[in-house]
């Protein structure tokens, strides 16, 4: 299993087999969490926000502030 994370170390377990490569000029899908759910309680996991999600590389969501 590979780990993924913003931050080395941390993160969530994936499959091996799955093609994913975190080199420059490679486009991402991701979500950004208004805070890191791997270190608060699990009851508090379900008031975490999607602050921001990309699709290929571009922006699709921001949460207004």
């Amino acid at each position: 299993m590979s780990r993924v994370s913003a931050q080395p170390g941390e993160g969530t377990e994936i499959p091996e087999d799955l093609d994913i490569h975190t080199t420059a000029g490679k486009l991402a899908d991701l979500v950004v969490l208004s805070t890191d759910i791997m270190t608060i309680p699990a009851d508090q996991i379900p008031s975490a926000h999607v602050d921001e999600t990309l699709v290929g590389g571009k922006v699709v969501y921001q949460r207004m502030p």
